[in-house]
């Protein structure tokens, strides 16, 4: 009959001790994964870590509120200058307007050509771009002389594409333009598709391939969690005023893309690759159309509504990176609060 050896005490706790180093290790290893994932690159290439589910703004709560004056009534495109100005477009006007953060009036103008449906502005030191709706480009040099230097530049797109939505990206040292139609790939119309492409500075050339591509079925699943019940009508993502590009701008800070849609009056926020992380409404009563949107270097949110009928408007929304602090709740215990708008 044979007899069962047993391990030494000194012998189990080895055993013990090598069992708990491998389980750390391999949790370790899921949990860098899993870490990873939540990893994304800012403007600058630098890693930053993505806000889970805290919305960084509250859209309810403006910093300030400026008024327009009526020559803007009809804005279109609004990009940061410094803390004392922003550069505005109007929709008919081939005018570069420099309008005061304080109180709205114009400090300067700047023309740069006759008339036409200007939609984009990006402003870089001396030099601006502007964006008319058929997709032609203008580049402004020398803002700050008396006479700016203009070169008109003819890309692909065309007056079906409505080009509305012109920021800069800094790491690809390229202009990103957003469509508010649907985009046709490859011959087919994609109505479940929204379409940014880039517009490469050092060339002057516009990239056949689209730079990213938003999926209104995604846009409807993320809006559905984050948002349902806001809204009364269904959520149709083949219809034409469900969402439609009216600009975009890049984070500061996080990198994330920020879109804006006056038709569907939505804010979209998503990554380089167009995967969405959040969609929020932009309620009619504080924004009547909005059509621009920019951010200062420490990631507050500027967005410029169009009158409809009554003055327009420029809206400041302070950056809050981090979850407001728990609530206590009657019974004492806390409860994590996250904004809804």
């Amino acid at each position: 009959m044979s007899k069962t050896k047993l391990l030494e005490p000194r012998t189990t706790a080895q055993l013990a001790i090598a069992l708990a180093l491998l389980i750390t290790f391999s949790t370790g290893l899921f949990v860098g994964r899993h870490v990873d994932d939540d990893i994304r690159m800012s403007p600058d290439n630098a890693a930053t870590r993505i806000s889970g589910p805290h919305f960084p703004y509250k859209l309810n709560q403006a910093s300030r509120k400026v008024a327009l004056p009526n020559i803007l009534q009809e804005v279109s495109a609004v990009s940061y200058v410094d803390g004392a100005q922003v550069g505005l477009v109007q929709d008919e006007l081939g005018i570069i307007f420099f309008c005061s953060l304080l109180d709205g009036h114009v400090l300067r103008e700047v023309p740069f050509a006759s008339s036409g449906d200007f939609e984009g502005l990006v402003i870089l030191d001396d030099e601006a771009w502007v964006l008319r709706s058929d997709g032609d480009l203008y580049q402004v040099s020398g803002l700050d002389q008396q006479n700016p230097v203009v070169n008109k530049i003819e890309t692909f797109l065309k007056v079906r594409d409505d080009t509305e939505g012109l920021t800069y990206d800094a790491a690809g040292k390229q202009l990103l333009v957003s469509l508010k139609a649907a985009p046709s790939l490859n011959g087919v119309l994609n109505m479940d598709k929204r379409a940014v492409y880039a517009f490469q500075l050092a060339h002057n050339t516009m990239v056949e391939s689209p730079y990213l591509l938003l999926d209104m079925a995604e846009l409807k699943r993320v809006y559905s969690n984050q948002v349902s019940g806001n809204k009364p009508q269904t959520f149709n993502f083949l219809g034409e005023n469900v969402f439609q590009p009216s600009d975009l701008a890049i984070h500061p800070i996080t990198g994330h893309i920020y879109h804006i849609a006056a038709a569907g009056q939505l804010l979209v926020v998503s990554d380089r690759s167009g995967q969405i992380y959040f969609v929020r409404d932009l309620p009619k009563e504080i924004f009547r159309q909005p059509e621009g949107i920019s951010f200062d270097p420490i990631g507050n949110m500027i967005i410029v509504s169009e009158g409809a009928g009554a003055k327009s408007m420029l809206f400041e929304f302070r950056y809050q990176p981090n979850p407001p602090a728990p609530a206590e709740t009657e019974s004492g215990k806390s409860l994590s609060v996250f904004p809804h708008l």
